[in-house]
C-alpha cells in the first residue's frame, strides 16, 4: 500500500507587536517534522558533506504498530514543492490511515497536503463495490420487472420524459434488433442515479389520470358519488410519481427511499471519479445499502411471489367488462342511429307520396268540368263552375214537332 503526497510551502507572514514590522516563519521541513513525530526514524546518509548541504532527495523508514514503513522524500526549490511517498509492504489500512492522520496534522501547518495517491480510498473503494454493483442490479432488475408487468412494450415511450430519452444511449456493440428495440431492452440500463431518481419520483400526469378525471366528471353530473368518495376520488386525481403510482401498492411504504437512494448516489459518485472515500464513508455507504437491500430484497420477493393467475383473470375481468361497456354503448348508439333513419326514411317516403297525391288531387278538383248535355226533346242548361260542381235545374222548354 502507498500514498502520495505533495508539499507546497505556505507563505507565513505573522505581524509583531510593531505594525511596521513583519516577523517571517521559516517552517521546519517535511524530513524535520517525520523526525520528530514518528518512532524509529532512520534516513541513509550521503558521505560527501557537500552534497549533503544541497541534498534534496531523502530514503528511511519509521515504524508503526511495529511494522516497518518505507519513505522518501523529493524537495524542488523552484515552487518550494516536496513530494513525499510512503510505502507499506504490509496491507494494512488502519497503519496507513493513522500516518495519514500525522501527516495532515504535523505537516499541514506549514504546507498544503495534497494527496497525490490515496490508497486508503482506493481499498475502500475496492471493498464496498462489488456491494453497490449487487445492489444497483437488483434495483433495475425490480425497476423491470414493475415497469413491464404494468405496461408492456410501452413502459419505454408512456414512462420516459424527453429528458431521460435523450440520456438513453444503447450501447452499438450489442444491437442485435432495431433501435427502438434496443432501447426498451436497455433503457433502464442506461440509466444513473439521478436518472432512477428521475424517473420514480419525479410526479407526472398520465393518460390514465385524464381518464380519471373524465369518469369522476361524468359522476359529478350524475350526483352517483357520496360526498366522502368525491372527496378522496378528487385528491386521488393529481400528477403522481411511478414511485406512488406502481411500487407502493405493491411493496407498501418504504421510510426516506428517495434521500437514500440520493445519498447513495452522492457516494456512489466519489467512488465512480476516484474521489476521498474514507473509513467513515465506508461505513455510511454500508449502512444505507443493509437499509435498501433489504428492502429490495422484500419487493423482489413479494412481486415474484404476486398471484399473477389472479392478476390476469382481474386483467381480463376488467377488459370484458370495458368491452360489454363499449360494446352496449355501441348498440345503443347503432339503436338510436337507425330509429332515426327509420323516422326520416319514413317522413320521406311519406312526403314522397302524399304530397303528389295531394297536389294531384288539388289539381283535379280545380279543373274538372262536368259536360253540357243536349237533348233533342228536351233542353238542359247546366253551368259550369270551378270547384265543387253543382247541377241546377231548369224548367223544361218543350218545343212542339212541325208536321
Amino acid at each position: 500500500m502507498k500514498m502520495e503526497y505533495i508539499l507546497i510551502k505556505k507563505n507565513n507572514i505573522n505581524k509583531h507587536k510593531n505594525k511596521d514590522e513583519n516577523v517571517i516563519i521559516i517552517p521546519s521541513s517535511p524530513l524535520m517534522l517525520i523526525e520528530k513525530n514518528f518512532e524509529e526514524v532512520k534516513v541513509n546518509k550521503i558521505s560527501n558533506k557537500d552534497e549533503e548541504m544541497f541534498r534534496s532527495h531523502w530514503d528511511g523508514t519509521f515504524s508503526i504498530n511495529e511494522s516497518k514503513i518505507i519513505f522518501s522524500i523529493k524537495q524542488y526549490s523552484k515552487q518550494k514543492l516536496s513530494y513525499l511517498n510512503i510505502n507499506a509492504k504490509i496491507n494494512n489500512v488502519h497503519n496507513m490511515e493513522l500516518i495519514d492522520e500525522k501527516v495532515n496534522n504535523i505537516i499541514g501547518n506549514n504546507y498544503i497536503v495534497i494527496t497525490s495517491y490515496d490508497c486508503i480510498s482506493e481499498f475502500y473503494c475496492n471493498k464496498i463495490y462489488r456491494k453497490l454493483n449487487n445492489f444497483e442490479r437488483k434495483l433495475k432488475e425490480l425497476l423491470f420487472d414493475i415497469y413491464t408487468f404494468h405496461y408492456g412494450i410501452n413502459y419505454y415511450d408512456r414512462n420516459f420524459s424527453a429528458n431521460l430519452k435523450s440520456k438513453v444511449k444503447t450501447d452499438k456493440s450489442i444491437y442485435s434488433e432495431s433501435i427502438s428495440i434496443e432501447k426498451i431492452k436497455q433503457a433502464l440500463y442506461e440509466l444513473d442515479y439521478n436518472g432512477i431518481i428521475e424517473l420514480l419520483f419525479t410526479p407526472k400526469w398520465l393518460v390514465d389520470d385524464e381518464k380519471d378525471k373524465l369518469n369522476l366528471m361524468e359522476k359529478i353530473n350524475d350526483n352517483s358519488l357520496p360526498s366522502k368518495e368525491l372527496i378522496d376520488c378528487i385528491d386521488n386525481i393529481r400528477p403522481k410519481s411511478d414511485w406512488d403510482r406502481l411500487f407502493l401498492p405493491q411493496i407498501g411504504e418504504v421510510p426516506n427511499i428517495e434521500d437514500s437512494i440520493n445519498q447513495l448516489r452522492i457516494l456512489r459518485n466519489s467512488i465512480a471519479h476516484c474521489k476521498f472515500f474514507r473509513k467513515e464513508h465506508y461505513e455510511e455507504c454500508l449502512n444505507l445499502l443493509k437499509i435498501l437491500n433489504k428492502q429490495i430484497n422484500k419487493a423482489l420477493k413479494i412481486v415474484m411471489n404476486i398471484d399473477f393467475q389472479e392478476l390476469n383473470v382481474q386483467y381480463v375481468s376488467d377488459e370484458l367488462h370495458k368491452a360489454l361497456e363499449t360494446f352496449q354503448e355501441s348498440l345503443t348508439a347503432i339503436s338510436r342511429s337507425i330509429s332515426n333513419m327509420m323516422t326520416e326514411s319514413f317522413k320521406q317516403i311519406t312526403s314522397a307520396v302524399t304530397t303528389p297525391i295531394t297536389d294531384m288531387l288539388k289539381k283535379f278538383k280545380e279543373n274538372w268540368t262536368i259536360p253540357l248535355i243536349n237533348y233533342r226533346n228536351t233542353d238542359y242548361n247546366y253551368k259550369k263552375i270551378k270547384g265543387l260542381k253543382k247541377l241546377e235545374n231548369k224548367k223544361f222548354i218543350r218545343k212542339s214537332n212541325k208536321t
